[in-house]
């Protein structure tokens, strides 16, 4: 597990393959992952190795040991900072959001939350060669 994600992320986008999420990873790596995820500290280098569909898979593992991922009582607060003026965020959304995140939010969904952070940032570095719409 040495060696980046050669065959993950960039090469389903160089094919212009649909349904990132739709096709299953392997299952071994997929279980594997969802231990890592689950159990040692957050960083980048827990996904390296990991073809795409194999993150996909344990992220949506996580999600269903997670769900809902921020506490139910938090939505309408959350939902709040989506209206928020990007030039007012740091005021504004970004208090109420770590509030949520750091007091509210139980220990496996925070991690669960930071590896998706990870995740997308990655969609978001390929979005250029890939068919994922940022919005």
């Amino acid at each position: 597990r040495d060696q980046p994600r050669s065959r993950g992320l960039g090469d389903v986008y160089k094919r212009q393959e649909e349904g990132l999420y739709r096709v299953p990873g392997d299952k071994k790596d997929v279980e594997t992952l969802t231990g890592s995820m689950l159990q040692h500290p957050i960083t980048p280098s827990v996904l390296d190795g990991y073809e795409a569909n194999d993150i996909c898979g344990a992220i949506k593992g996580v999600l269903q040991k997670c769900e809902p991922v921020f506490p139910t009582d938090s939505f309408d607060e959350l939902l709040s900072c989506a209206d928020t003026d990007p030039a007012d965020a740091e005021t504004t959304a970004v208090p109420i959001i770590r509030a949520v995140v750091s007091d509210r939010m139980p220990p496996l969904n925070f991690k669960l939350f930071c590896h998706l952070i990870l995740h997308f940032r990655e969609l978001i570095d390929q979005v250029g060669s890939c068919r994922v719409a940022l919005l």
